[in-house]
């Protein structure tokens, strides 16, 4: 019989198998420190830079007022913010119950948020 090279001699492939070295605490420790420092790095380059620019104040106002008597539907808001970030609002609406809820706040650098509520018979004068 004729001598026939395998396909890997007919093409000069070199197989090589490398042993793996067993796993030693040594070289367990090395990957573990690895993988943590990585991690490290990895949160400290994407987490955010602190911005200590304060965002800009844009002061507002509005207001709206409903007059629904078909339904009694009563009720109205208004809010304003001033060049400071100080806001001052209030809203009130008709209840079932005949009396009218105003609530009236105020959210300011000095006392934060503050509201107060105010109970008033649309009967009385």
């Amino acid at each position: 019989s004729t001598y026939k090279p395998s396909l890997a001699a007919r093409h000069n492939i070199h197989y090589h198998h490398e042993s793996r070295s067993p796993r030693t605490p040594t070289t367990v420790m090395k990957v573990a420190i690895s993988l943590i420092a990585l991690c490290v790095v990895a949160s400290v380059i994407g987490s955010p830079v602190p911005q200590n620019a304060q965002e800009p104040i844009i002061p507002y106002s509005y207001a709206y007022e409903v007059q629904d008597p078909e339904h009694n539907n009563y009720q109205n808001k208004a809010e304003v913010k001033t060049e400071n970030g100080d806001v001052f609002g209030s809203y009130s609406l008709l209840h079932s119950d005949g009396l009218i809820y105003t609530t009236t706040y105020n959210v300011t650098a000095g006392h934060g948020f503050r509201s107060s509520l105010r109970i008033t018979d649309p009967n009385v004068q």
